[in-house]
C-alpha cells in the first residue's frame, strides 16, 4: 500500500487538533460556569483548572482513542477524513499495544516536550518511508486508504 503524504498527514493532526480544541473550549466553559468569573483570584483559579482539566480530558481522550479506537479501528478521527489507517510495518491491522505506545508517545509531544512534535514532523518530511517518531518507536506506518474499509 502506498505510504500516506505529508499533506494529508498534517491535515489530519490539524482535524484532529481542533477535537483537542473542542476538548479545552468545553472544559473551560464549564469551569467559568461553575466557578464564575471576574475577580483576578478565580481568573487564576479557572486558568489552573483549566489546564489540568485539559490534561486529563486529552490524555483520557488519546487513551480512548489513540488505543482503543486506533487498535481496532487503525484511524483517529482525522485520519479517517483524510483517508489514511495506521498499519504496522508488515501492513497488518495495527495491536492494541503498538495503538498504546503510539498514543503514550504522542501524548508526551504535545503535553511535556513541544519540540519533540517538531521533530516528529521533521522526520515525516525527511525520511523516505514518511515515518515519524511515533512510527519508529510502535513500528507502524500510516498509509492511504483508496477504499473505505471497516
Amino acid at each position: 500500500m502506498e505510504t500516506a503524504n505529508i499533506g494529508k498527514r498534517l491535515l489530519a493532526h490539524i482535524i484532529d487538533g481542533f477535537v483537542y480544541i473542542g476538548i479545552f473550549f468545553v472544559t473551560t466553559l464549564i469551569l467559568v460556569l461553575t466557578l464564575g468569573y471576574g475577580d483576578l483570584e478565580k481568573s487564576a483559579i479557572i486558568a489552573i483548572g483549566t489546564y489540568f482539566a485539559f490534561c486529563l480530558l486529552s490524555g483520557f481522550y488519546f487513551i480512548l482513542i489513540d488505543t482503543f479506537w486506533v487498535g481496532r479501528k487503525g484511524y483517529t478521527i482525522g485520519k479517517k477524513a483524510m483517508g489514511l489507517r495506521i498499519v504496522s510495518v508488515d501492513e497488518e491491522r495495527i495491536t492494541y499495544g503498538k495503538a498504546f505506545l503510539r498514543a503514550l508517545i504522542k501524548f508526551g509531544f504535545i503535553m511535556f516536550v513541544p519540540f519533540t512534535l517538531i521533530a516528529h514532523f521533521i522526520m515525516i518530511v525527511a525520511r523516505e518511508d514518511h515515518k515519524g517518531l511515533a512510527d519508529l518507536a510502535a513500528e507502524t506506518k500510516v498509509i492511504a486508504v483508496l477504499e473505505d474499509t471497516k
